[in-house]
Formats: C-alpha cells, sequence, structure tokens
C-alpha cells in the first residue's frame, strides 16, 4: 500500500496548489486595479497640461488685444494736459469709442488722471470727475515706473442693468513729458466674455479654472463659487505650484478620500503678471475610475470568489477520494502500459502505410524507364515531412526545374505544364531536395494534378527600395509557381506553408497572391555573390512557353 499513499500525497499537493492559485488571483485583480488607477491618474493630469495650455494661449491672445487697445489711446492722448483732455472731452469720447467698437466684449475703457480723478471715456460722458479713483489697486501699482501692465479682476456695476458682474482689467501707466506719473489707462473685459470659454473648456464634473497673479491670489474662478464673492487670498497649492515651475507646471495635495486632495495646473499668461491655472479634484478621478472598473469588477470579483469556492470544494474532495484514487490507479497502471505501446504501433503502421502510399503513386504516375527519378521523387517527398535542418549549397535553380521536366502524369503529360526559365540565372544557396519538394507539393496537389496545371518561372529579380511590398532591396532571383484551373474552394488551395517556409530559412521571401481560379507563390531568394565554382555548367536549356508573363526577370 505504499504506492497509493504516495500517489495520493502528490494528487492533494497538486489540490493545494490550485486552491494556493484561486487565492492569487484576487491579489491579482488588486494588482490590476492600481494600475489602471495609476494609468487614470496620469490620463487626469496630462487633460489639466493640455487645457491650461490651450487657455493661457487664450487668454494671450485677448490681453494682447485690450493692451492694444490702451496702448491706442495712449497714443490719442500723447502728452496732453488734464485740461486740455477736460476741454476737449466729446470729441475725444468719439474717438475712444470707436476704438472699441468692433470689440463687443469690452465693457469700459477710461483715464483716471494723477490724482485718482476720472478724465475721459469711451462709454459714459460726461465722465464724473467727483469720484475718487486714488484707491484702486492699479492706481498704486502703478506709480513705479518699472511696473508691468496692471490685471486685476473686480465687481461693478454693469450700464445697462446696474446689476454687480465681473471684470477683467488691464492698466496702463501714463507718464507725464517728464516721465511722471501722469494717471493710468483702464480697459474693462466682461467677465462673461472670459466665463463662457472657460466654462466650455471645463464642462466635466471635478473640473476647474481660474485666473490668478504672480503671488498666487485667484483673481476669478471659473464656474464661480456659489454665495457672495470670497475675499481675495492666495491658494496654497497655486502658490506652491508657481514657486516649483515659474512658467508653467503641475502639482498635486492630499488624497481621494479627504475631500480635498487635487492636483493644478499652472501657466503664465506670456509676459502678463497673471497665471491660468486649471485643476481637478482627485475625489472626481477616483470615482470616473471606479465607473470604468464597474463593468469589469462585476465579473471578475464573482468569478474570482467562485473560483476560491470551487477550489476549496476540490481539495475536500480529493481527501475523501484518495484512496478510491490511488487503488484505480495501481488497477489500471498495466492496462495503460499495454494501450501505449499497442498506440506506438498502431501509429508506427500508420506512417509505413503512408509511405508506401506515397512510392506507389508516384510509380504508378512515372514511366518505368523514370524509376531512378521516382525513387528521387520519393525522397524529396519524405524531405517535405520531415523538419530536418536544411543543407543548403550553392545551386542553379533551373537545373533542379529541368529534371522534373522529365516526369510525366500517367496521361503522358509533363507534371510542369508551362516553365519560362531565364537563361543565365544568377545562383543561390539552398538546398536543392527541400527546393524540389516544394515543386511537388504544388505538383501532386489534387486540382493541380488533375487540371495538369503547374506553371513554373524562374528570373533574375534586381530590386529597387519599394519595388515589391515587403522585400528590401537586393539582387534576387525570382521562383514563380502557379496552379490554373477549374474553379477551386477554399479547401482545395495547395498548402504554401512549404513554400513560405523554405523561402524563410533561405534567407527569402515568399509574396502569395491569386483568385478564386489561381494560387501564385512568388519566391524572392538571395543571389548568392560567390563565384559558380561547384555548380554543374551546362547550356542554357530553354524551356520559355511564356517568356516574362509574370514579370519575375528584371
Amino acid at each position: 500500500m505504499t504506492w497509493p499513499a504516495a500517489a495520493d500525497r502528490s494528487g492533494i499537493g497538486s489540490t493545494r496548489l490550485v486552491l494556493a492559485a484561486t487565492l492569487v488571483v484576487p491579489l491579482l485583480l488588486l494588482v490590476a486595479g492600481c494600475l489602471s488607477y495609476r494609468a487614470a491618474y496620469r490620463a487626469a493630469t496630462a487633460a489639466a497640461q493640455q487645457a491650461v495650455a490651450v487657455a493661457a494661449d487664450n487668454t494671450t491672445k485677448v490681453l494682447d488685444a485690450h493692451w492694444l487697445v490702451a496702448a491706442r489711446i495712449a497714443d490719442l492722448l500723447g502728452t496732453m494736459r488734464d485740461d486740455r483732455i477736460r476741454a476737449a472731452e466729446k470729441t475725444l469720447h468719439d474717438r475712444m469709442a470707436q476704438q472699441i467698437a468692433a470689440m463687443p466684449e469690452v465693457a469700459a475703457a477710461w483715464v483716471i488722471d494723477r490724482n485718482g480723478r476720472e478724465l475721459v471715456s469711451a462709454r459714459v460722458y460726461p465722465v464724473n470727475s467727483a469720484l475718487d479713483q486714488s484707491g484702486r489697486d492699479d492706481f498704486r501699482a502703478l506709480h513705479d515706473p518699472a511696473a508691468a501692465p496692471f490685471i486685476w479682476v473686480l465687481r461693478a456695476r454693469r450700464l445697462d442693468d446696474g446689476e454687480f458682474a465681473p471684470y477683467v482689467t488691464i492698466s496702463l501707466r501714463r507718464p507725464a513729458r517728464d516721465g511722471q506719473f501722469d494717471g493710468i489707462i483702464v480697459v474693462a473685459v466682461s467677465g462673461d466674455y472670459f466665463a463662457s470659454f472657460y466654462n466650455a473648456l471645463i464642462d466635466r464634473d471635478g473640473y476647474s479654472a481660474a485666473l490668478a497673479r504672480s503671488d498666487g491670489v485667484i483673481l476669478e474662478r471659473y464656474p464661480p463659487a456659489a454665495g457672495p464673492p470670497a475675499p481675495l487670498l492666495p491658494d496654497p497649492l497655486t502658490v506652491q505650484a508657481i514657486a516649483q515651475e515659474p512658467q508653467a507646471g503641475i502639482t498635486a495635495n492630499g488624497t481621494p478620500f479627504d475631500g480635498a486632495g487635487r492636483i493644478v495646473a499652472i501657466k503664465r499668461v506670456a509676459n502678463y503678471p497673471v497665471y491660468v491655472t486649471f485643476e481637478r479634484s482627485k475625489a472626481s478621478i477616483f470615482t470616473a475610475w471606479l465607473r470604468s472598473i464597474t463593468g469589469y469588477a462585476a465579473i471578475a470579483l464573482p468569478a474570482a470568489l467562485g473560483l476560491i469556492a470551487a477550489g476549496f470544494f476540490a481539495y475536500r474532495h480529493a481527501r475523501r477520494a484518495q484512496f478510491a484514487l490511488a487503488q484505480a490507479r495501481k488497477a489500471f497502471a498495466g492496462r495503460a502500459a499495454l494501450e501505449a505501446r499497442l498506440d506506438r504501433a498502431r501509429r508506427l503502421e500508420a506512417v509505413g502505410l503512408l509511405a508506401a502510399g506515397v512510392a506507389k503513386e508516384l510509380s504508378d504516375a512515372v514511366s518505368k524507364a523514370d524509376n531512378d527519378r521516382a525513387a528521387a521523387m520519393t525522397r524529396r517527398l519524405l524531405a517535405l515531412a520531415r523538419y530536418d535542418a536544411l543543407k543548403p549549397r550553392p545551386l542553379d535553380l533551373n537545373e533542379v526545374i529541368v529534371g522534373l521536366l522529365e516526369l510525366r502524369w500517367p496521361s503522358g503529360d509533363c507534371i510542369i505544364s508551362e516553365a519560362g526559365l531565364q537563361a543565365d540565372l544568377w545562383p543561390v544557396r539552398v538546398d536543392p531536395d527541400q527546393f524540389a519538394a516544394v515543386l511537388l507539393n504544388f505538383a501532386f496537389h489534387p486540382v493541380t494534378a488533375k487540371d495538369n496545371r503547374l506553371i513554373v518561372e524562374t528570373g533574375n529579380c534586381p530590386l529597387g527600395a519599394g519595388a515589391v511590398d515587403r522585400v528590401p532591396p537586393g539582387d534576387y532571383v525570382g521562383v514563380v509557381l502557379e496552379t490554373a484551373g477549374g474553379d477551386k474552394g477554399d479547401g482545395e488551395r495547395p498548402n504554401l506553408s512549404s513554400a513560405q517556409a523554405f523561402a524563410a530559412q533561405s534567407g527569402g521571401y515568399c509574396v502569395v497572391d491569386g483568385t478564386r481560379r489561381a494560387v501564385r507563390a512568388k519566391l524572392y531568394l538571395p543571389r548568392y555573390l560567390a563565384t559558380r565554382e561547384g555548380l554543374h555548367d551546362r547550356p542554357p536549356q530553354d524551356h520559355h512557353h511564356e517568356g516574362g508573363r509574370l514579370g519575375v526577370a528584371a
């Protein structure tokens, strides 16, 4: 009883391995899920960087256009003194209105003097010169001669309905003749213009965009937050992103589960002291990822649980049946050995009958005077059935073909119905028996034999780049094998694997094409560049029935 016990332990061990494998499946699912989430996270960061680049380019174009409006107003005023500007207010108002007539997104444009009083406006006439605007951030900042154009976002009443609305302003310093501060020029763009673009760019949940100063203060957010406007404060993550990459970059904080985790991509708007930010919450990335894998999880998790249950069941069943299995193995061990020996004998008998049948068919297919060639043909057919290593040597392929031209069908016709052999064919280095076997594979196919239509052509083929698809340029010897005859079914085409394998093992290429009534294989074998010594030189024999019809020769 020693042998059954050992066999039983082996079976139990295999079942344990299966059970262990079932426990690995959930771990693999977990790893696959982690990799999938990482891919989703990378895709989200790439999308944020792409979106912020698009938004920055659009914002740059808008600010450039409205900076140009401010510059034209500056040119219009020149170095005029404030009293002259007030005296010509109506004329200047009209000309400034013309400047912005073709720009409906410009809500207003006006000039403030050095004391903070409004001088002239493109939208309002006459201006309220009693209104003190000296406390504006842009007015104070532009006292500095080195100050850049000042970008700001404010909320002011609309002229048409008096409701408060956001406006993006760009302000330029207006110098006097001596270079001293002489006031500012302000151009205000409707915040709705920016909102329409940014909201179209962030049409998915979890995304938001913003305009921020270089100190990280958020000037405007899209979509806007509900409720009254929040105080202008710096955003810590935006400050961090600007500090890391002053021109463009991305940073992140938190996790998908703390409610505050997010990624923020930033890009500076040309040379203006303002940034565009584009951000997405990590929770939204995680939620979108969960939605994407829900279908897979609904299938994979029950399958994994079922596999684990099946493993436990198989283990218990193996323990219960171990003695019975051991007895069965012992009882049938002798019978299995006898059946294996019988099976081997039957297979050897089948191989012998196959070889004998092939030899008989070849003997019947050729004349008595061709017995030697029939024997050679038998050897080549057997070579076709084997997978021995090739034995290549320098060779003139025409010689092998000419040898087969003498073999006949029982009707007396040649097995090759048409042959176009180029004289002075370049040598190749191949196994002659395997090449003959490829030809015989075509010749002895039932359809080819029935219709007696095997066409063989050879030719020298110097190929340039792109001359033949998937064949690199070089010097080749081309061989065309074509079967032609009656209508063929899909299952009646000659087996092309021998031709393709022969070409590949000989360092060449096989190109197959054809129609329902013909199959054509074109072999391109590399030209052998050594001398022709060792080749069986003989005068070229012209068996060219339809020379050049297939275009193999150069």
